[in-house]
């Protein structure tokens, strides 16, 4: 998610050492490699599609997984950021490591928050986002502008281990970042006013679990909407009177105009999904002949970020329930949802 500033901490604090504790319980077996493939990087899952701790998509019901259920604490944690949990994991580096240089622009994290709670690490642990860099404390509680290049450099000889758990935010959550402190130094001071969160022993306290993520069909205003957005950041750098510009804007006028045109006809209905295709597949092969422009702000080309916000995402026909169906079978499989 696109941040107005590099880092917030939060005004909320944690047991680390009793986060610690239980993690270190758990089987060095369940620890998998980053699923992007970062050298030296692990991960557990602890809350994924289905509940399935091998899964890594960012679609469907997003359910605790066995390792999770043997975490009461780190579900302490999760319910106090009072928001609702969307995919969830344990990461690790190594010592003398990083988490590569990236970017998080698809979808699903270009609406998602996403909230890191340090439980292991050392003093010269340092999170860089553009060119910011922050040092993130045992049991504090952060966010980040995932929109900007970002790494994670671990000089230590030791493992680095953080809880991070992506979410949409709810009213309480965003309230706790509005208050939270945007720090200017490598090393902030102690937050002494910090509300502290310890462990309630024999109390099974979970959090909200994300349900819907991804849309069947995008609704002609997210179109609109991230089309938009994409045109902004590529005027920033390009400029709006550069021709290639303007020749990228009618494109995708013409494609929000015919988006529009389906979805008045079909919504979400099943019988709208070739076409909605169609459009799509034309959108993706059009964007071919705009790779030379210039790549935005966040270094992300603009080909590229058009297919992960809207061609990827825009329709998801795995996850559609034909309302031409017997009504009752949606109000059916809505209860069922609840």
């Amino acid at each position: 998610m696109h941040l107005d500033t590099p880092f917030v901490r939060l005004p909320i604090v944690f047991d680390a050492a009793m986060l610690a504790s239980e993690i270190g319980a758990l089987p060095e077996s369940a620890w998998r490699p980053h699923p992007q493939g970062y050298p030296g990087n692990t991960a557990l899952a602890l809350v994924s599609a289905g509940g399935d701790p091998l899964n890594d998509l960012t679609r469907g019901v997003m359910l605790p997984t066995p390792w999770l259920q043997r975490l009461p604490y780190t579900g302490q944690v999760m319910a106090a950021l009072g928001t609702s949990i969307g995919r969830s994991r344990l990461m690790r580096i190594d010592g003398n490591g990083e988490a590569t240089r990236h970017v998080d622009s698809n979808y699903y994290w270009a609406t998602h928050v996403r909230i890191h709670v340090p439980v292991i690490t050392t003093p010269d642990v340092e999170f860089l986002c553009g060119s910011a860099r922050v040092h993130m404390a045992a049991g504090e509680c952060w966010i980040f502008d995932t929109w900007s290049p970002h790494n994670v450099i671990n000089p230590a000889p030791t493992r680095r281990i953080h809880l991070v758990c992506d979410s949409v935010g709810a009213p309480a959550f965003w309230d706790m970042v509005d208050r939270g402190h945007r720090p200017r130094c490598l090393h902030p001071a102690p937050d002494p006013t910090a509300t502290r969160v310890p462990c309630e022993t024999g109390r099974n306290i979970q959090p909200e679990f994300e349900r819907s993520n991804q849309p069947v069909v995008m609704t002609p205003f997210e179109v609109t909407h991230w089309c938009d957005m994409v045109m902004t950041e590529l005027q920033a750098v390009a400029g709006s009177r550069d021709s290639r510009v303007g020749e990228l804007g009618m494109l995708l006028k013409r494609f929000q105009r015919a988006w529009t045109d389906a979805w008045a006809r079909h919504g979400i209905l099943i019988s709208g999904h070739g076409l909605y295709e169609h459009l799509l597949l034309n959108l993706s092969s059009a964007l071919d002949a705009f790779g030379d422009l210039p790549s935005l702000r966040n270094e992300v080309r603009v080909p590229q970020l058009l297919r992960q916000l809207v061609v990827r995402s825009a329709l998801n026909p795995e996850i559609a329930l034909d309302l031409q169906d017997d009504p009752g079978r949606l109000r059916a499989a809505m209860v069922a949802l609840r």
